[in-house]
């Protein structure tokens, strides 16, 4: 009886220790990369552009930061737009609205321009599973913002891990493909010690949408 009562205990107390790391607020970082590609029209002719970025993505509990740099731009883009990886764009994510904001500074003040940002529908999954930089992945197909999808995900990882904002999946976002635009996860950091103040928006920051940014950019 008193080796069966050590037994429960250990047992209870592995179960303890499991509950608390599930519950513990996980923190990290992940970089990706991105190819996108856009249609412009430049003198009556149709062309595209690819663009290759990089991406970070800093998060602690509920809160994330996206640091995304431009590696390089096809030759008359027409973009206006010359980084060679040295200025980043960056985005917050705000739990308590949970929004995705980009971060602008215009005429001596901080603007956070809401982004917008939808889920992946009709989400199925394909029952491929992969092994990718050390996390199991699972396989699934989706619309996202009116294209066919392909892309992968880990339940080990928050799900609030995406390059592209939340998206509604189970877990943390590895890769993401589509005919125009591809992400996919080339480091993964897990217990990094990242402050959350440094993944809020600054507090002196104007919150506003993307017309209203335009029409103070061109008062």
């Amino acid at each position: 009886m008193k080796i069966l009562l050590n037994r429960l205990l250990i047992m209870l107390c592995f179960i303890s220790v499991k509950q608390i790391n599930a519950q513990a607020p996980l923190n990290g970082t992940i970089s990706y990369s991105s190819e996108n590609i856009s249609k412009m029209n430049f003198g009556g002719q149709e062309f595209e552009q690819k663009m290759n970025m990089n991406i970070t993505q800093d998060f602690s509990g509920a809160y994330y930061r996206l640091a995304a740099s431009l590696q390089n731009s096809a030759p008359g883009a027409g973009s206006g737009i010359n980084i060679n990886g040295g200025a980043q764009m960056f985005q917050y994510y705000d739990p308590g609205d949970k929004f995705l904001y980009q971060l602008q500074h215009l005429k001596g003040k901080n603007y956070a321009i809401r982004i917008e940002s939808k889920k992946i529908t009709d989400l199925v999954k394909t029952g491929k599973t992969q092994t990718v930089l050390g996390y199991a992945c699972i396989e699934f197909t989706g619309i996202f913002f009116g294209e066919q999808v392909t892309g992968w995900y880990s339940t080990d990882l928050p799900s609030i891990v995406s390059p592209v904002g939340p998206l509604g999946l189970p877990g943390g976002l590895i890769k993401l493909e589509s005919k125009k635009h591809k992400y996919s996860a080339t480091e993964i950091k897990m217990g990094i010690a990242v402050k959350e103040s440094d993944l809020q928006l600054p507090k002196d920051v104007i919150k506003t949408t993307q017309e209203e940014f335009n029409r103070i950019r061109n008062q």
